[in-house]
């Protein structure tokens, strides 16, 4: 028993020093410019993102005038106590956070509603319903936002290296040993970054945190077009296999926010069905089918307008429906 118990004890050492010798040397964690794909790295290699362990990135720099106009916020910067007005937080990704032409539609509603409401900005490109479900717990909650408006969907289903976003925040775990490491192995076919179940799984606890903390969630259904020439950059870049079909993955995740919209009672504002039926002689989405144009980012600004301060805060006098606001919108910017 005691050479068994002595023999045991060397065991239990030897992995204890090698665990300590794999942590100090930064083995068994996978870097996000990495796993995530081609914009990542390039961001990272800009100097434009710096690794976080609860988000994966963050922006590195300090903020400027662009940040100032979309009331953007930093989770490394405290957010200012709530004024006496509505306080409105936009959750999203690139789409949310990125104008073509012109500032993104946060920084466009922040202008047009002056003093009658607040706007804060807490999108990243590149993040998923993971990742801002991570910023809600971390920080934004306790900003006591009356109105979040969560509009994920594109990089949720995009392809990544080996790990999906739940499987790499558990590599990050300081509880998790990195001697595990050692016996993964990458599987055979790229994930999706988060699949329809985690999907579900984070849009269901943005909508029940966000309720348990007294703030109201409005979904947004992202609107799309993509066309073969964008199809094939995504494949190229590897955020699609060759044989994805973009459109039947948007249209997946967009079945399971309606499926929680239904459950949870999250009003959702339906841009992809606006935008599809407007007709605009003026592009609303740029060449990928993704991103907002400076009309798309103008449109998108009255229909939350509407959607939120008219019909969820009731203090728009306007009984028009955000499909004819959006009508309106493209006439008055039509040439």
């Amino acid at each position: 028993m005691r050479r068994l118990g002595l023999a045991l004890g060397a065991i239990v050492l030897t992995l204890a020093l090698a665990e300590v010798a794999l942590r100090l040397t930064g083995f068994g964690l996978v870097r996000p410019e990495l796993a995530f794909g081609v914009n990542a790295r390039l961001a990272f290699e800009r100097g434009q993102f710096s690794a976080d362990r609860h988000l994966f990135w963050k922006f590195a720099g300090p903020p400027g005038p662009a940040d100032e106009a979309l009331g953007t916020v930093h989770p490394d910067r405290v957010i200012a106590p709530a004024v006496q007005r509505p306080r409105l937080l936009f959750l999203g990704d690139s789409c949310t956070r990125l104008g073509m032409d012109g500032p993104a539609y946060p920084g466009r509603l922040k202008a047009m509603l002056a003093r009658r409401a607040e706007v804060l900005t807490a999108a990243v490109p590149g993040y998923t319903s993971h990742q801002g479900l991570a910023w809600l717990r971390r920080q934004l909650l306790a900003a006591r936002p009356d109105v979040i408006v969560v509009y994920f969907g594109w990089n949720d289903h995009w392809r990544t290296i080996g790990l999906t976003d739940r499987q790499y925040a558990a590599s990050l775990s300081s509880l998790r040993p990195r001697l595990a490491t050692l016996w993964r192995r990458p599987t055979a076919d790229a994930p999706l970054r988060v699949p329809p179940a985690d999907y579900r799984a984070n849009l269901e606890a943005i909508a029940r945190e966000a309720s348990a903390a007294g703030c109201r969630v409005l979904f947004v259904r992202a609107p799309g077009a993509i066309g073969p020439a964008a199809r094939q950059r995504l494949v190229d870049a590897g955020y699609m296999r060759p044989d994805d079909d973009p459109a039947a993955l948007h249209a997946a995740h967009l079945a399971v926010l309606d499926e929680v919209a239904r459950a949870h009672d999250v009003p959702v504002l339906d841009a992809d069905t606006i935008f599809a039926g407007l007709g605009s002689p003026l592009p609303l989405l740029t060449d990928d089918g993704i991103h907002l144009t400076g009309a798309g980012h103008q449109v998108m600004a009255v229909i939350v307008a509407q959607k939120v301060l008219g019909g969820m805060l009731r203090l728009l006098d306007d009984p028009r429906s955000v499909e004819d606001v959006a009508a309106a919108a493209v006439q008055a910017l039509s040439p």
